[in-house]
């Protein structure tokens, strides 16, 4: 890693606690195993000379929750490799208003989500399969496109009430009403198949 002062040390230390919890949010997001990764880095992100760390995290936090090997910034990158996972790697100077932002696509047999976060003094989750939504990336995370339609969300709601598992934190993003939305979910606990099963 190249040598870095105070001020680049705290800020590389900030992305690098985004990156773990970006991946961590997409493993947690996919439908099925991941096959390929895209990882773009927008803005001052994108000047940073240590962009080979920053993919590196971002594979230890998707890899660690579902693998038995532990993950870490030295063998992730084999690790996904030895899964069939392919990495792409692009910058960009549009950062969409923000002064960085770090967009992660994961493509899977079933299809494909992304997210992309950014640092404003903590990790945030700014945008999901381009629904722009604001989301502190932590816990129990489970995400559900739904129609944008009166009932919707208590129908989902209900459901995880049946299964006893609490609700924390809710957040939608549509792009307008009556359309498609998305619902972003921090739960005391893991969902349950059969909840998963139900709402999907």
């Amino acid at each position: 890693m190249p040598r870095m002062n105070n001020a680049e040390f705290e800020e590389t230390n900030n992305y690098l606690e985004l990156c773990e919890k970006l991946g961590s949010f997409i493993s947690q997001s996919a439908s099925s195993p991941i096959k390929k990764l895209e990882i773009t880095y927008k803005g001052e992100i994108a000047k940073l000379p240590n962009r080979e760390l920053f993919t590196r995290t971002i594979l230890q936090g998707i890899l660690n929750p579902i693998t038995e090997t532990a993950v870490n910034a030295v063998n992730a990158t084999t690790v996904a490799k030895s899964r069939g996972i392919s990495i792409t790697e692009a910058v960009s100077d549009d950062s969409e208003g923000y002064e960085t932002m770090i967009k992660v696509t994961a493509k899977t047999k079933s299809g494909q989500m992304s997210a992309d976060g950014t640092y404003l003094h903590e990790p945030k989750i700014i945008k999901v399969n381009g629904y722009w939504v604001d989301v502190k990336p932590e816990g129990n995370m489970f995400i559900a496109k739904y129609k944008d339609i009166p009932g919707s969300i208590g129908a989902i709601g209900t459901k995880f009430g049946e299964q006893n598992i609490n609700i924390g934190i809710m957040q939608v993003g549509r792009d307008s009403s009556g359309g498609e939305a998305i619902m972003i979910l921090t739960l005391d606990e893991p969902a349950t198949k059969e909840a998963v099963e139900e709402i999907k």
